[in-house]
């Protein structure tokens, strides 16, 4: 986003939301605009219309849209070796993940890592349903894929041939309201 953009967003946003004078809102003007160097520190990461079932499955829509765009610190990314590129971001719903990840939860799917890791989060589509569900291996080969919540069954197969299983990326990160 550049600067002059940011800057008359925010002032047209804050004259509306607040009713502001003009005083004050050239001022926030100014403000925005003197820091437009710090607008480069960050990257938009677009978030898809999907949904990444924590129980039972989200229907998987091939035709995603972007919905919108949340900003991410370079140096963090940097620091985690995330590629923006091929950064994704997707709703969590139900509650089988819980309490890792809970229902509306954000999620950052780095959609590189399509190898199975132990003890880690990745999205995976199923009979065309989004899952994000935990990988753990078992000495005799096999992968359970597991939910955090106990309630929610888990399930197993050979670690070899994973069939059936199309892993879309690794969670991340995740996001979620207070």
């Amino acid at each position: 986003m550049h600067g002059n953009v940011a800057a008359s967003w925010a002032v047209r946003n804050d004259r509306h939301l607040y009713g502001e004078d003009e005083t004050t809102v050239a001022l926030l003007g100014d403000a925005v605009v003197g820091q437009e160097e710090r607008f480069s520190d960050f990257v938009l990461i677009p978030r898809y219309c999907a949904e990444a079932s924590l129980g039972t499955g989200a229907a998987c829509h091939s035709n995603d849209a972007v919905i919108g765009h949340l900003a991410f610190k370079n140096v963090w990314l940097q620091k985690k070796r995330l590629n923006p590129k091929f950064l994704a971001l997707i709703d969590a719903v139900g509650d089988s993940m819980a309490p890792t990840i809970s229902d509306g939860d954000l999620l950052l799917v780095d959609l590189r890592q399509k190898e199975p890791l132990d003890n880690r989060i990745f999205v995976i589509r199923m009979e065309q349903k989004l899952f994000a569900k935990r990988f753990k291996f078992q000495a005799d080969n096999r992968l359970v894929i597991q939910s955090d919540n106990p309630h929610s069954p888990a399930f197993d197969m050979d670690a070899a041939g994973v069939q059936g299983v199309d892993i879309l990326g690794r969670v991340v990160w995740a996001g979620k309201d207070l």
